[in-house]
């Protein structure tokens, strides 16, 4: 600081205090006193502590307005995921879990129903058609199984 200028009063500093204790330009100093943010300079001098939390106060509205942005975007996202499934569903590109695990439960019991009723005319049979009787029952077995894993497919897809 200049020897020829004045000493600022005990609790105010200068713009170059102000700018260096806030790690601003001098510029922004005074761009955030014309906000209202930093109390304005009395006869070139700033006070402290209305400096500090001036601009402490700043910097909560700047984190305020971007968590609300960041919240405003979120929720955008949210909602355009939302109409596009809508848009997917009537142009028939998703599948209504239930109504799938219905189709899979109708196929299941309709092949199992035939299958079924093959199988106590084979049991009385020779032993050729008792192996295609326990092979039909193993097809069962199969088929239960790969049923199971479509609606487990279907429940982590829609879940």
């Amino acid at each position: 600081m200049n020897d020829d200028m004045p000493q600022p009063a005990p609790g105010m500093i200068s713009l170059d205090q102000a700018a260096r204790l806030l790690m601003l330009t001098e510029r922004r100093i005074q761009q955030l006193a014309a906000e209202g943010y930093i109390p304005k300079p009395t006869r070139g001098s700033y006070p402290l502590v209305g400096a500090v939390q001036g601009y402490l106060r700043f910097r909560d509205e700047v984190e305020r307005r971007q968590a609300e942005t960041t919240t405003e975007g979120n929720l955008k996202t949210t909602r355009q995921a939302e109409i596009q499934q809508r848009i997917d569903e009537r142009r028939s590109l998703l599948v209504n879990r239930a109504e799938a695990e219905t189709s899979i439960d109708i196929i299941v019991g309709l092949v199992r129903e035939h299958i079924e009723d093959v199988a106590p005319t084979i049991d009385a049979a020779p032993p050729l058609l008792r192996s295609i009787g326990d092979e039909l029952q193993a097809a069962l077995t199969s088929i239960d199984r790969v049923s199971s894993r479509a609606k487990a497919g279907l429940a982590q897809r829609s879940g």
